[in-house]
């Protein structure tokens, strides 16, 4: 239970430091940001499903039960980091989006729409650009874990 408060404080104020200080009100600045962190986010994914899949290398396809777990837990250990530090990219992310609210941004309809365009648009721009092969090699190795699961049957269903 301390744990979880400890965790859940911490995630409040890395929300808190992110949104007092994560962004500007130009949309196109914020997007180029926000498509930072989707290429930091690839490469970690690419490192969380090359984890699972080598993860599986200790599963007991006959038995259906765990051979090493004490490597199963530290490989476990490792994705669970991986998945917060996108947790954290995404509250990153989150705040260079909020910012169309910042300034006098907010206050037209259509210069909201136009904003938010013009932010998505420089992300993705950013990440066509930047890390089209991460995005491709992420997932790659999302599927080439599924097949592994499917190979093994890991998750116990006939014809899975």
């Amino acid at each position: 239970m301390k744990k979880s408060i400890i965790i859940l404080g911490s995630f409040f104020f890395l929300t808190l430091i992110l949104s007092s200080c994560g962004g500007s009100e130009d949309a196109t600045e914020n997007g180029e940001k926000a498509g930072k962190c989707d290429c930091k986010r690839y490469e970690l994914e690419i490192e969380r499903w090359g984890l699972m899949e080598e993860q599986l290398e200790y599963w007991d396809k006959k038995d259906r039960e765990i051979d090493d777990r004490q490597k199963w837990a530290e490989l476990q250990l490792d994705i669970l980091d991986i998945g917060y530090k996108i947790s954290d990219l995404d509250q990153e992310v989150e705040t260079y989006w909020n910012q169309v609210y910042a300034g006098e941004n907010w206050e037209d309809e259509d210069d909201v729409e136009e904003w938010m365009e013009d932010f998505d648009d420089a992300r993705e721009d950013y990440v066509d650009d930047n890390c089209e092969d991460q995005m491709d090699d992420a997932d790659d190795a999302y599927n080439d874990y599924q097949k592994q699961c499917q190979k093994d049957n890991y998750y116990g269903y006939e014809g899975y």
